[in-house]
C-alpha cells in the first residue's frame, strides 16, 4: 500500500508539474501575441510621426527661404507715401465750384472763397477776377 501511495503521489505532482508547464507555456504564447499587436501599433505609430516629420520639414524649408528674403525687402529703401489728398467740406468738387462762382458774384474775398469751399488759392483768384469782371461788366449795361 505504501507503493501505491508512493506512486500515486508521484503522478499527482507529475501531473501537477505538466499543468503548470502548460498554463506556463499558454501564458507566454498569450504575451508573445500581445507584444506582436502592441509592435505593430507602435510601427503604425512610427510611420505615421515620420510623415509629420517630414511635412514640418518641407514647411520649416518654406519658412527659411521667406526668413532669409526679408533682409533685402528690409534694405531696399521705402518710397514715402503719397500726401494725403486734402480734405474738402462739400463731397461733390461741382458743388465746390458753383459754391465758389456764387462767392465770388457775391463779391466774397479769396481767403473766405478757399475756407469755404476747399478751393486752392488760385483757383479762388481767378474765380474772383472772372466774376468780378462780369459783375463790372453787367453793372455797365
Amino acid at each position: 500500500m505504501e507503493l501505491d501511495l508512493a506512486f500515486w503521489s508521484t503522478c499527482v505532482r507529475a501531473l501537477f508539474i505538466t499543468a503548470a508547464f502548460f498554463t506556463f507555456a499558454w501564458a507566454l504564447r498569450r504575451m508573445r501575441r500581445e507584444s506582436a499587436e502592441q509592435l505593430d501599433r507602435v510601427l503604425t505609430l512610427q510611420k505615421q510621426a515620420r510623415a509629420e516629420v517630414q511635412a514640418l520639414a518641407e514647411r520649416l524649408s518654406a519658412l527659411t527661404a521667406l526668413v532669409a528674403a526679408i533682409p533685402a525687402r528690409i534694405e531696399r529703401p521705402v518710397e514715402a507715401p503719397p500726401p494725403p489728398p486734402r480734405a474738402r467740406r462739400e463731397s461733390s468738387p461741382v458743388r465746390s465750384y458753383e459754391s465758389a462762382r456764387r462767392l465770388a458774384r457775391s463779391g466774397a474775398t479769396v481767403e473766405e472763397i478757399v475756407a469755404t469751399c476747399g478751393l486752392a488759392g488760385a483757383e479762388a483768384r481767378l474765380l474772383r477776377r472772372m466774376h468780378d469782371g462780369a459783375s463790372e461788366n453787367e453793372s455797365a449795361a
